[in-house]
């Protein structure tokens, strides 16, 4: 079967008749580390872990070869447009670009990153390189959104999330009195990102009540990662 690769939800094999072939490398994220030697102690202090307590990571590399058969392209288009206008409609909307890749190796999830498009290749002048410096996390590629009905009784949320830390966004439509981890939080009504509201790996379970009246609404969305 093949495929292609969704550049910002632009699929290369329905737009251009692009198949992806067998070249394609999806490097691990780079580990950020800061050895410091400090005396009096056993091995080396990492500062990288002095923010968030946890790994950091640099970017990471992406590589395929987009390649253009005559025979199948015919399929699709009669006739098919010279390859030479292919990748000028490539170079103009991604070369040098941020933007989203979905590989049909994770359909759930894409990189973000700076794509490079390589100049037409191979005997039948059919094949264009692409690399992409990509950030670390491949999100999903839509948000996770869970909504529910608050009273003045506490309710008990359960929020799932992959691999990445996360801060939600979280919009209630009256005072709301929040639990998480063991911290408890005031909300006043309306969109809110605080900081110290962090979604863990795993599953999460928050506690929400209002401070007043008997009938209220949540929303808490966000956006899952893995590495």
């Amino acid at each position: 079967m093949y495929h292609g690769a969704i550049l910002d939800r632009v699929n290369t094999l329905r737009t251009w008749g692009l198949i992806l072939l067998d070249d394609l490398e999806e490097g691990a994220p780079e580990l950020k580390t800061n050895y410091q030697d400090v005396g009096g102690m056993d091995g080396m202090l990492n500062l990288s872990y002095a923010i968030t307590g946890r790994p950091v990571y640099g970017t990471r590399p992406v590589s395929f070869t987009l390649c253009r058969p005559w025979a199948f392209a015919s399929q699709f288009f009669s006739p098919p447009p010279p390859m030479a206008t292919v990748w000028a409609e490539l170079m103009e909307r991604y070369h040098g670009r941020e933007v989203q890749l979905t590989l049909p190796t994770d359909p759930r999830h894409h990189y973000t990153g700076v794509v490079q498009i390589g100049a037409v290749s191979g005997q039948a002048r059919d094949r264009i390189p692409v690399a992409m410096t990509a950030d670390p996390w491949r999100e999903r590629n839509e948000p996770t959104r869970i909504e529910a009905a608050l009273a003045s009784a506490a309710r008990t949320i359960y929020l799932p999330n992959e691999a990445r830390h996360v801060v939600p966004t979280i919009t209630v439509d009256a005072v709301t009195r929040l639990q998480l981890g063991g911290k408890s939080y005031q909300l006043d009504a309306g969109t809110h990102r605080v900081l110290d509201i962090e979604l863990a790996p795993g599953e999460n379970v928050l506690q929400a009540s209002l401070v007043a009246g008997t009938a209220g609404h949540i929303t808490v969305e966000y956006t899952e990662a893995v590495l």
